[in-house]
């Protein structure tokens, strides 16, 4: 993976417009954990794959993909069950419209710092005025709610240290991946959703 930027505030006009384009796709979502690089087959049935049109086909991942196929190394099975329920439980939340859970399950530097980002004028006009997680979530996931309703499909997750990307499949999105880091001796989501694969 590209190295993770500091300067959060600086992430927001692109994530958002991010979010924005690859929500717009459709929407839907579909859990599972897989050390694997390249999903098999079964894991994959009734999920989309990268759909950028960007790279070469044939496969879950597309020509220029391999940051995120190769980011660290597979997670142990341990591990890919560990972070497989913490995406499992953020969309569950997400798909509730329960910000307040979802907060609980989101890295604290997250927490702390993308509200009062988001919030103000570079941040998404339906986040203007956001001071904390909670509301922060909540109007994520009020405005993404068709598309949550159902939760995302874990195929694969690779650790690096104490950053994991766990690629997540959706039966009417394309292919993204979640990405999380180790508070203490859990994992938390680090981001607001599933980005796009490149």
């Amino acid at each position: 993976m590209t190295a993770r930027p500091t300067s959060r505030a600086a992430l927001v006009p692109a994530v958002a417009a991010a979010l924005a384009l690859w929500f717009g796709a459709c929407g839907g979502s579909g859990s599972t954990g897989s050390t694997k690089a390249d999903p098999s087959s079964s894991q994959l049935a009734g999920l989309r794959v990268d759909q950028d049109a960007d790279g070469q086909g044939g496969g879950y991942y597309d020509g220029d993909d391999a940051e995120v196929a190769s980011y660290g190394t597979p997670a142990s099975a341990a591990q890919a069950r560990a972070i497989a329920s913490v995406v499992k439980s953020y969309y569950a939340a997400a798909a509730a419209g329960q910000a307040q859970r979802a907060c609980a399950l989101t890295y604290f530097v997250d927490a702390e710092t993308l509200p009062e980002s988001y919030g103000q004028p570079a941040g998404p006009r339906w986040l203007h005025g956001v001071r904390t997680c909670t509301q922060m979530l909540a109007g994520v996931f009020a405005h993404f709610h068709r598309e949550l309703t159902v939760p995302a499909t874990v195929v694969a997750v690779r650790v690096r240290g104490e950053h994991a990307d766990a690629l997540v499949g959706f039966s009417s999105l394309p292919a993204g991946f979640v990405r999380l880091h180790r508070e203490g001796a859990a994992w938390k989501v680090d981001g607001l959703l599933a980005s796009p694969l490149p």
